[in-house]
């Protein structure tokens, strides 16, 4: 939250179109992609709850009279993993491109200068 609140102070929100939390896990090897992404975000939703509802309230910019009025920026939960057979010494066994193409397209599609 440290850095949310800092972010906020700076005003970076008001110039940002998208908010992407990032999940990161390598061992990912006998969890289907699906079950793998929903299990990333109830993880970010449980123990980042702050951070999301501090996001949450913030997204929403405030009109007329402190009524809400559209959202002032996107905000996804990405789970992203290149690979998901690791040795302990570092080296990824398979090497899986499709988590970071998602990541590029997310960013492609919500990313308002194209």
């Amino acid at each position: 939250n440290r850095a949310f609140m800092a972010l906020r102070e700076l005003g970076v929100f008001e110039k940002v179109a998208l908010v992407n939390i990032i999940v990161n896990k390598f061992d990912t090897l006998e969890v289907p992609n699906q079950e793998w992404k929903v299990k990333a975000k109830n993880r970010v939703s449980q123990e980042f709850s702050a951070l999301v509802n501090s996001l949450k309230q913030h997204q929403l910019g405030k009109g007329w009279f402190g009524l809400s009025k559209k959202k002032q920026f996107e905000i996804h939960v990405l789970p992203f993993s290149i690979g998901n057979d690791f040795s302990y010494t570092r080296f990824i066994h398979s090497w899986d491109e499709r988590p970071t193409n998602e990541f590029i397209q997310v960013l492609k599609e919500t990313t308002p200068y194209r």
